[in-house]
């Protein structure tokens, strides 16, 4: 009787051992099958769907690999690195919503903001599965015609972009006017002094830093010299400054790295207009030539411009026409070669093909997240380079994040090359 007992519970405890294998068994294969479609999600997205494929793709693919958690995204920009054989490599900048105590555990996911949000660069690698397949359509009953993407890899963009040799840091150079992180300046009460090489060797200016700061609108701050006011080089040293009654726009330059040094007046406005200028802009293209870009007499928004051109190594400055649109304030100038040059009014960007005497606003730049463009740098009158930033309202970043694009054909034509984070966002 005893030995029957016994054998009954050995039955049973075996039975239960059996069930609870079972469920443990079923619970990892759950727990495999629910990582494995996260981490390898598909998506179906419609075919026609209006924004560019890589757009798209990467939301949707980001939404299905960050679900759970209380995470949520959204997209900036998305760019198509490759596409071959129906693998797609894409790279995505978003905005990253993590709860708090994830924050810390997930930070090589991006760069932290002091809001809490998280600002990423990831690359992601998909494959294109099949086309025309019927899903179902949000929000109503019809079917329509979509195609099925699978996430096969993440990776970071500053993994990338070491694995490439690319250093962040140079990449995060702001380009406008310092052609290399050599050249810039200082400040010592009224003094101002240039290095163009580090800091070896300094050059003393001989105007000091209050005439420097003169406009004929006033100067918020005058503890700095004005962007884009000056260009600084081993090559050359050139400052534009002044624009009101008490002192005419004024060119200070030298090209023997501030042994002597010589100052134009420009003939810009008449005395009683002086007070109206706002900025002064200057740059040297490749070749040697000089420009100069004034913006005066605003309206709220819209200003007018006076250009001038030096073919002569900036020892005489003659003035060309100004693009005919008034709006937008003068942002900036910059030039490849004698006869080709852009300006920057407002958000538009108008390019010159003849010196300064007829200009054409270029359509390039189709990013409402990034609508200001800055005046574009060159080594050689083909290859430059522009920045494109948030401008004055931007928030990703404080302003930090641009967008980045590349030219081989002085300018024709602009390819997105990445996002840098500037070390300074852009001032205003």
């Amino acid at each position: 009787m005893g030995n029957h007992r016994l054998k009954k519970w050995i039955r049973l405890g075996v039975c239960l051992l059996l069930f609870m294998a079972a469920a443990v068994l079923i619970l990892v294969k759950v727990n495999v099958d629910e990582t494995v479609e996260r981490m390898h999600p598909v998506v179906s997205v419609e075919k026609d769907y209006p924004s560019p494929e890589e757009y798209k793709v990467a939301d949707e693919l980001l939404s299905a690999y960050l679900r759970g958690g209380n995470r949520y995204h959204q997209m900036r920009f998305a760019k198509m690195l490759e596409d071959k054989d129906d693998i797609l490599t894409m790279e995505a900048t978003f905005d990253l919503h993590l709860p708090e105590e994830e924050r810390e555990e997930r930070r090589e996911w991006g760069i932290l903001g002091g809001d809490g949000v998280m600002h990423c660069e990831w690359v992601l690698t998909a494959r294109r599965l099949n086309e025309g397949q019927e899903m179902p359509e949000d929000g109503a009953n019809g079917l329509i015609k979509g195609i099925r993407y699978e996430l096969l890899d993440v990776r970071y963009l500053g993994d990338v972009l070491a694995g490439e040799g690319k250093s962040r840091k140079e990449l995060g150079i702001p380009l406008q006017q310092v052609l290399t992180a050599d050249c810039y300046y200082r400040t010592q009460g009224d003094e101002v002094s240039v290095t163009w090489d580090g800091g070896q060797t300094w050059a003393k200016l001989p105007v000091g830093l209050e005439a420097l700061t003169t406009r004929g609108e006033k100067v918020d701050d005058r503890s700095k010299l004005q962007p884009g006011s000056y260009y600084i080089s081993p090559e050359r040293l050139a400052f534009v400054y002044g624009g009101s009654t008490s002192l005419p726009c004024t060119l200070l330059y030298s090209d023997d790295q501030g042994v002597t040094w010589s100052i134009t007046e420009l003939d810009v406005y008449t005395e009683d207009l002086r007070q109206w200028v706002r900025a002064c802009y200057v740059d040297f293209a490749p070749d040697g030539t000089g420009v100069i870009a004034i913006g005066a007499w605003r309206e709220r928004n819209s200003e007018s411009a006076q250009i001038f051109r030096s073919t002569d190594g900036g020892q005489t400055w003659e003035k060309q026409n100004p693009p005919e649109q008034y709006s937008g304030l003068v942002r900036g100038i910059g030039f490849a070669s004698s006869e080709v040059g852009f300006l920057v009014k407002g958000e538009s960007l108008y390019r010159t093909e003849d010196g300064g005497k007829t200009w054409e606003e270029q359509d390039v730049f189709h990013n409402p997240q990034y609508p200001q463009p800055q005046a574009p740098v060159f080594t050689d009158e083909k290859n430059g380079t522009i920045i494109v930033n948030q401008g004055p309202n931007g928030d990703l970043g404080d302003g930090s994040h641009v967008m980045q694009y590349t030219t081989s054909d002085a300018g024709k034509t602009w390819t997105f090359d990445q996002q840098v984070i500037l070390e300074k966002p852009p001032q205003w």
